[in-house]
């Protein structure tokens, strides 16, 4: 009679042993030394977010005119709030949405002719707008021009597009939050 041999009992599996991540690599270039830190200089939330850095790889002339250009945007937001935020905050709301739907038109359709031009002589526009001393100069800020009653963007403007219109619909709108 034969027997049968019963296979050995597999040893139970081990478990993996835990991943640790992998060891930094080691700096092939040496740092370069860092003068001291200055201690942090503390803005207002209003100057703060109206703040603006050159953006990143822009050669150094256009950097200049988008920084130049949106100071103005700053300056002109600033100047806009200062007036009325306390005698006036819910019409200074009230323009600021309107100043961001005028931006936002055209910064999303930059060659859309309707959003290229504001009738400065229409009721909404006069209400919501030209009311407020200082509004009219966040749109100049903004790149539009002054003609025959209404407020325009040239050509060449149009081609450009340029990013100080995305750039002035961010601070209109921290502008606008901060007032809600």
């Amino acid at each position: 009679a034969a027997t049968a041999e019963k296979p050995a009992p597999s040893p139970a599996p081990m478990p993996a042993p835990a991943q640790q991540p992998p060891p930094p690599a080691p700096a092939l270039v040496a740092a370069a030394p860092t003068a001291p830190a200055s201690p942090p200089v503390t803005l207002p939330a209003e100057e703060a977010a109206l703040s603006t850095a050159p953006a990143a790889g822009v050669p150094s002339e256009a950097a200049a005119g988008a920084a130049k250009s949106s100071d103005g945007v700053a300056q002109a937001l600033r100047a806009l709030a200062k007036r009325y935020k306390d005698s006036d905050k819910t019409g200074l709301a009230t323009c600021l949405k309107t100043l961001c739907v005028y931006i936002e038109n055209l910064a999303r359709n930059p060659h859309e002719p309707k959003f290229q031009r504001i009738n400065c002589e229409n009721k909404a526009f006069q209400t919501r707008v030209a009311a407020y001393d200082g509004a009219v100069e966040v749109l100049l800020a903004c790149g539009f021009e002054e003609e025959s009653g209404a407020l325009f963007v040239g050509e060449e403007f149009v081609k450009s597009k340029g990013s100080r219109l995305w750039d002035a619909l961010a601070k209109l709108k921290v502008m606008r939050d901060m007032l809600e």
